[in-house]
């Protein structure tokens, strides 16, 4: 067989399967049972105001919705929010739909987080998924949630 003609065909069966296999990973992720059963407030620039405004530390998750590591970050904050009550405000907001904020606070990827201490100023911006005990440990090392 010629080596010219079954490379493409290679190709394109690698992309479907890795394609399939992050379905998958979704799929099953989202069936777990990591946090509270409510999701997370989905605010937009009046209720961002508010969450500034707050005088709580506050993580915001700037995603959009055709994003796959978004839907797996949404119940990893909804446990790190658990674990914290009501010392720690978490929210998510669409990049796209409030595309001012996104751009004033630098968003480039999806999901992105960031960090707000008590006064509403940036404490991190951490780009990517995290599982909830890793920005668990984060929190306490910033000191944000005290």
């Amino acid at each position: 067989m010629d080596e010219s003609r079954t490379r493409p065909v290679l190709t394109i069966v690698g992309i479907l399967f890795l394609a399939l296999a992050v379905s998958l990973a979704t799929w099953y992720l989202r069936g777990r049972n990591t946090g509270p059963d409510q999701p997370l407030p989905d605010i937009g620039a009046g209720e961002f105001a508010d969450f500034l405004g707050s005088g709580k530390p506050g993580i915001i998750e700037f995603y959009t919705d055709t994003c796959q590591w978004c839907a797996l970050l949404e119940p990893e904050l909804a446990e790190v929010r658990a674990k914290y009550g009501g010392k720690l405000l978490v929210a998510k907001m669409n990049a796209q739909n409030h595309y001012t904020l996104a751009t004033r606070y630098s968003v480039r990827v999806v999901p992105t987080m960031i960090f707000f201490n008590r006064s509403g100023n940036v404490q991190s911006t951490i780009e990517g998924f995290m599982e909830a005990g890793d920005i668990v440990k984060l929190i306490e090392s910033m000191g944000i949630a005290r």
